[in-house]
Parts: structure tokens; C-alpha cells; sequence
């Protein structure tokens, strides 16, 4: 592996503050998953943190972007680091992205890359559509996020995300009003692996977690009835989860 990898790489990196409006279109999210060392996810955390966050505020404050940040695992496969990059309805992603990540390794340097070559192995990027998403949302001192990727017959997608988001999002929606979860939403792809769906669910802390997105499902499936929940079935199957912590994030332009 080499440094233009890794910038290739962090190019197609997903997404925060996760609280998008659809009035003028929803932005386009890049995720980069990777396999890293676990003695070393912390340096890496630190040198993002002291390097990485600001350079991509800078972005985000001046319009270019609309948010970037690293989760790490806490549950799940073996891919537990995780960059995320959302750039403006309508941008251009790939330009935009490539800007980004060329400018932080440029301020990392050459030591700091070698040593991400070294202790981060693997790698796999998508880029998606952001399809739906609730609204507000107040991050807390260890938010917390599933993501829960799903293989979907094409043909089916744009029937079955209407018909989810017409039900499950108001629900959600009501949770987030709450303060009980900080973000859910979906997302469908527009290039990488086969796994084309993606729902996304937040919480403000890790111990709330498991009770708050139990509830979540819980409501949902009652929302979306035993035809919707069939119709699903039969039109999506192969799925895999993981649980993330969301180390590092921007702040949304303005703030």
C-alpha cells in the first residue's frame, strides 16, 4: 500500500451530523472502512483529532463539505475503523473529497502516513445517496451508531424506501424530538460492494444504546405492518451490522 491509496482511500470516506434537511437535496456520503491494528487505532484517533478535524472544519465552514469524521468499533466484523465525508447536493463528490484528504495528509506528513500504511492493512470504500434522515439531534459525550447494510433487489428499492420512510421516519423523527436517539436514517448506494442499502441509528451515549434502538425497532415494526415487513423480506436479504463510536466529528457550518 502507498500514501496515494490511502488518500484514494480516505477520499470515499460517510457521514454527521446527520441532521439534513431535504429542502434543497441531500448531500452525497462516502464511507472508507478499514482494517487496523487495535494497539494503534488510538494513535490514529489522536493524530485525526490534532491534525485531520480541523482542516476538514475549515470545509465545512466554508461550504466545501458538509461534515467529515472517524468512527471505531465497538461491535461487529472486522473492518473497525471507519471515515466518513459528505459533500453539498448536487457537488462533485470525487473533486471535493480528494481535496480534503490530499490537505490532511499534507499536514500529517510523511511519518504519520507510513505508519497508517503500516497498521492499517485493508480497505473498502463506498459512496451513497442519502435518501432520508430525521431531523435535529443533540450528539452527546459518546455517541454511539449502528450501521446495518443490506443487499436489495433494484428493482425494488425505490417502492420499498418510499414506503419506509413514510412510516418509519415519523417514528424515529418522535424519538429524536424526545432526546431518546440522536439520528436515524437510510441511505442507498450509488457506487461500491454489493451491499446497496444502509440504515444508520444514533444515540447521544453508548449506555443508552441497546434499550433506545430496541424501542426504535420496536415501534417501526409496528409502523410498517406485516405487508411492508414481508415486501422487505422478499426484496432484501444478506445483511450484516456493526456498532460504532463516533470518535471525532465536525460541527455543522456556523456553529
Amino acid at each position: 500500500m502507498t500514501a496515494k491509496l490511502f488518500t484514494a482511500a480516505l477520499s470515499v470516506a460517510l457521514l454527521l451530523p446527520l441532521t439534513v434537511s431535504a429542502q434543497d437535496g441531500y448531500p452525497t456520503m462516502g464511507v472508507s472502512h478499514w482494517k487496523c491494528d487495535f494497539s494503534y487505532v488510538g494513535d490514529l484517533v489522536q493524530e485525526m483529532n490534532d491534525v485531520g478535524l480541523a482542516i476538514a472544519q475549515e470545509m465545512v465552514d466554508d461550504g466545501t463539505i458538509v461534515n467529515w469524521g472517524m468512527m471505531t468499533h465497538l461491535f461487529g466484523d472486522e473492518w473497525n475503523v471507519l471515515f466518513y465525508v459528505a459533500t453539498p447536493p448536487g457537488a462533485p463528490f470525487i473533486e471535493r473529497a480528494t481535496e480534503l484528504q490530499s490537505a490532511q495528509l499534507g499536514a500529517l506528513g510523511d511519518e504519520s502516513n507510513a505508519r497508517f500504511v503500516e497498521h492499517c492493512t485493508e480497505h473498502k470504500d463506498s459512496i451513497y445517496t442519502w435518501n432520508f434522515s430525521t431531523q435535529g439531534g443533540t450528539p452527546g459525550d459518546n455517541t454511539t451508531m449502528a450501521l446495518s447494510f443490506w443487499k436489495c433487489n433494484f428493482g425494488a428499492l425505490g417502492s420499498l424506501m418510499n414506503a419506509v420512510e413514510e412510516t418509519g421516519l415519523p417514528v424515529a423523527q418522535e424519538m429524536v424530538d424526545d432526546g431518546d436517539i440522536f439520528a436515524w436514517g437510510a441511505m442507498t448506494h450509488n457506487w461500491g460492494d454489493e451491499w446497496n442499502v444502509m440504515f444508520y441509528s444514533a444515540t447521544p451515549d453508548e449506555s443508552s444504546f441497546m434499550d433506545a434502538t430496541s424501542e426504535l425497532q420496536s415501534r417501526q415494526f409496528q409502523a410498517y405492518g406485516e405487508e411492508l415487513i414481508n415486501e422487505f423480506g422478499a426484496s432484501c436479504w444478506g445483511h450484516r451490522d456493526s456498532i460504532y463510536s463516533m470518535r471525532l466529528f465536525t460541527s455543522p457550518s456556523g456553529e
